[in-house]
């Protein structure tokens, strides 16, 4: 990574787009300081999980599409419940 280019994303450095520069040579562009602040306000949120319907903070919590949200609880019994059940094979191409 370039020594000049964002510590976060490595996007090379532009007179057009302003980057903080940090201790120990660190910088951060425009675009991930947006980024970080989108993140921190998502995280500092309480959120309805559209699974279980539970309200969680936003640190535990993944936001998809359309405003749905999942659990890190849900998203664990999920993951354990997949790796217990083989998925049904998919029927043939022609099939579909």
């Amino acid at each position: 990574m370039d020594q000049q280019s964002c510590s976060f994303c490595a996007i090379a450095p532009d007179p057009a787009l302003p980057f903080l520069h940090g201790p120990n040579d660190l910088r951060i562009c425009v675009y991930c300081l947006a980024k970080a602040q989108k993140i921190i306000a998502f995280m500092k949120q309480s959120y309805t999980c559209s699974f279980c319907g539970q309200s969680h903070q936003g640190d535990s919590m993944t936001e998809g599409p359309g405003r749905i949200h999942i659990c890190s609880d849900c998203i664990d019994t999920a993951l354990a419940t997949l790796r217990t059940h083989s998925p049904p094979p998919l029927p043939p191409l022609g099939n579909r």
